[in-house]
């Protein structure tokens, strides 16, 4: 693939799997997190995960176009991420606040006491 640059938001094309895949995130190591769809009809193939950039382009073929893009189907997904947020947001009322702050510090972040 000539780009070098593997950017959030895009969709890149695997020709020999007959798949598309849109980059939703970054890592915290620099690598990415990408959804997986089917490149004819645009459905979810319900793969999602994470990969370094350099993966990323040695897996693609080519960018997607933005006919390609149009076709996604990100209904079943915006649910998923609905129902991720409702994991997170039962998780995190669970937590102690002893939990958090030890995950605030060891994320290096600072609290408004510190």
């Amino acid at each position: 693939m000539k780009t070098q640059n593997i950017t959030i938001g895009s969709c890149y094309v695997s020709e020999r799997k007959n798949l598309l895949r849109e980059v939703v995130g970054e890592t915290r190591i620099g690598g990415i997190h990408w959804r997986s769809y089917y490149l004819g009809s645009g459905t979810p193939t319900g793969d999602s995960a994470a990969c370094s950039q350099t993966q990323m382009l040695k897996w693609a073929d080519r960018e997607a176009t933005p006919e390609e893009v149009a076709k996604l189907d990100r209904t079943i997904t915006a649910r998923e991420q609905d129902f991720l947020s409702n994991v997170l947001s039962t998780a995190l009322a669970c937590a102690s606040d002893e939990q958090l702050l030890a995950e605030v510090r060891r994320r290096g972040l600072l609290t408004a006491k510190e």
